[in-house]
């Protein structure tokens, strides 16, 4: 610790000017800001008057709460005392990690930490298959911890992870052993249409273009909502052009992932349907095909004005009706 206090101190002395021209302030208040930084750093708890003074104005609001037992000295005795460990970690769960000797495997230190926080799982070497299910139901991010790896392989648990997937879609991320199993994915997808991008190589087409058919119309309703607030088609184009991208690149990471089934005409085909812009990750065999040449020729990206237009309130420029319109008017390919 005195390593950590020589490094600050220089640095905050040397520093101190730029700390002040980064908060764009030169005054008092800057200076308080930094001071009141540093001591923060700095502060060390070595009685147990500190401590609950630390405490008192946590609860307060005095200061903000976070890591408490981080801040105790290691040569005070406190770290070894199961009172000042649970009064911490009703605070703050995550304390845990900072837990030393047997009060780390302690059940009621562990059942505050994670009654606390959840993610405090992540400290617990062993954690018992009740511990495991009470923390994935309460947050899902938990998943994502190594601790935990021999319950997700646990055919046993397929049922609770699939009941959790089915609440928090994109969780299906920290489950790879379920990436390729269409039932995982299509209740990770019927939940959040953005599961997708986390689909194995052996997922279903009907599940992978109907999850980016769903995206795809989300998107359309949150474009139509957008359009009636702004005004400015350049305003209004900027969101569209985002939300495009986004949608192209999560389908251009599928391709990265299994290229090959980007080769299929019949896939490539539907795709488009859903939205023309996924004509640029059509491959060179795809796109010489005449019926498919015909059908969707080259993608030409609206401009503002035309897509101010296209989600305006008037029902033929519909997003359903706008290709069609088009179509009869012009040979150039729009956005559905």
């Amino acid at each position: 610790m005195a390593n950590l206090k020589t490094i600050f101190l220089n640095l905050f002395n040397r520093n101190k000017g730029k700390q002040q021209k980064l908060l764009n302030v030169g005054d008092e208040n800057s200076i308080d800001f930094i001071q009141s930084l540093k001591e923060s750093v700095l502060f060390q708890i070595s009685t147990e008057k500190e401590f609950y003074e630390f405490i008192e104005k946590i609860k307060t609001g005095e200061i903000s709460t976070h890591s408490i037992l981080s801040k105790i000295s290691n040569d005070s005795g406190l770290l070894e005392r199961k009172d000042i460990i649970l009064a911490a970690l009703e605070l703050y769960g995550l304390d845990l990690q900072y837990v030393i000797g047997i009060l780390r495997t302690d059940p009621q230190v562990i059942e505050t930490a994670i009654n606390q926080n959840a993610l405090a799982i992540e400290y617990i070497e062993n954690p018992t298959d009740e511990q495991i299910k009470m923390v994935i139901t309460r947050n899902s991010i938990a998943l994502k911890y190594k601790n935990i790896d021999s319950f997700k392989e646990n055919p046993n648990n397929r049922d609770f992870l699939l009941s959790v997937i089915s609440e928090h879609g994109k969780s299906i991320e920290y489950l790879p052993i379920y990436q390729n199993d269409n039932e995982f994915i299509l209740k990770a997808t019927e939940n959040n249409p953005e599961a997708i991008q986390f689909a194995g190589k052996n997922i279903s087409n009907d599940i992978i273009l109907s999850s980016i058919a769903k995206l795809q119309q989300n998107y359309n309703e949150v474009l139509t909502d957008r359009r009636k607030k702004y005004n400015d088609p350049f305003q209004f184009w900027n969101i569209y052009h985002n939300m495009k991208m986004f949608l192209s690149g999560m389908v251009s990471d599928l391709k990265s992932k299994y290229p090959e089934r980007f080769d299929d005409l019949e896939f490539m085909t539907d795709l488009c349907n859903i939205d023309p812009i996924f004509l640029k990750l059509a491959p060179p065999s795809v796109k010489q095909d005449e019926n498919f040449s015909n059908k969707f020729g080259e993608y030409h990206e609206l401009g503002p004005f035309d897509a101010f237009s296209m989600y305006s309130d008037d029902s033929t420029n519909h997003p359903t009706n706008f290709t069609k319109k088009q179509e009869n008017t012009s040979d150039e390919p729009t956005l559905e």
